[in-house]
């Protein structure tokens, strides 16, 4: 199927249709010319591309390509800045689940590819989501950080997340990039008083995050706060073994975390770094 007659086979096809079905066959990996030729197409391809997405009975993983095709159809409408596709993402993104389905982190990857044009939809959905509907509500904010937009609305938002949920809102803070969060991220870890769980592997995680994003931005830790750093390093490295162990998933011999950096792409395909995508929901689900 990847041999320069297939290639010279999709060239020749002007039906967007026939072009978008064969992402049913593509499995995890998209063969290039049929990318480059589903982007050519410019809006043509938009619409087929949205009846993929929204074609629930081939999300599953024993649908054809594996459940693949509706993942592609978002990032491809991401690349193609679908901005009929902005509502259809969005209710997938309701209906999926945050931090675990490659199918969610792809939306949110192709909902930020809209910029400005995402600024008000996604806006109006965080307004009427229930605030019980956390999960959702964050992956929202997600694409607004992730959007390249950057207001004092927005700002706001992600504080609030901060107050709620430090990790979450520190590392918010840090891919946002706006150095004016130093202020809030040094309050934090000044005043964050060191939990004593000698048996948690992962015990005070937050002061990691918050020096992780005070370095993103910039800013530079006090003496008190690398002796903090250094206090959560050290109880960290007794457990190194059983991190590397926890994180090897079923039915591989090396654990993700030896194969995986922090600076490294994040498994999930949507483009950040694992620092700043799983890492915090893989070192929750862990813990």
């Amino acid at each position: 199927m990847m041999d320069d007659s297939f290639d010279e086979q999709i060239e020749r096809i002007q039906d967007p249709y026939l072009l978008v079905r064969l992402l049913l066959d593509e499995g995890e990996e998209i063969l290039q010319k049929l990318r480059e030729k589903i982007i050519s197409m410019g809006s043509a391809s938009i619409r087929p591309l949205i009846d993929l997405l929204n074609n629930e009975a081939i999300q599953m993983e024993n649908a054809p390509g594996g459940g693949w095709a509706p993942i592609h159809a978002a990032g491809l409408l991401g690349e193609l800045r679908a901005e009929e596709a902005i509502q259809p993402m969005l209710k997938w993104l309701s209906k999926t689940d945050a931090g675990e389905d490659i199918f969610h982190c792809r939306l949110i990857s192709a909902l930020a590819l809209l910029g400005e044009a995402v600024y008000q939809p996604v806006l109006a959905a965080l307004e009427e989501t229930d605030d019980d509907n956390y999960r959702y509500r964050r992956s929202l904010c997600d694409v607004l950080v992730s959007s390249g937009i950057r207001n004092d609305r927005i700002f706001s938002i992600i504080l609030g997340y901060f107050q709620e949920n430090m990790d979450y809102g520190a590392m918010c803070f840090a891919l946002y990039g706006d150095p004016k969060a130093l202020v809030h991220l040094h309050q934090a870890l000044d005043s964050w008083k060191l939990r004593d769980e000698p048996d948690n592997p992962f015990a005070n995680q937050e002061v990691i995050d918050l020096c992780i994003a005070i370095r993103e931005l910039g800013g530079q830790l006090t003496p008190a706060q690398e002796r903090k750093l250094r206090q959560v390093e050290t109880h960290r490295d007794r457990y190194s073994e059983q991190i590397d162990a926890m994180l090897t998933p079923p039915g591989e011999e090396e654990p993700r975390k030896r194969r995986l950096g922090r600076n490294d792409p994040c498994w999930c395909g949507s483009g950040k770094k694992y620092k700043k995508c799983h890492w915090n929901s893989d070192r929750r689900n862990l813990n």
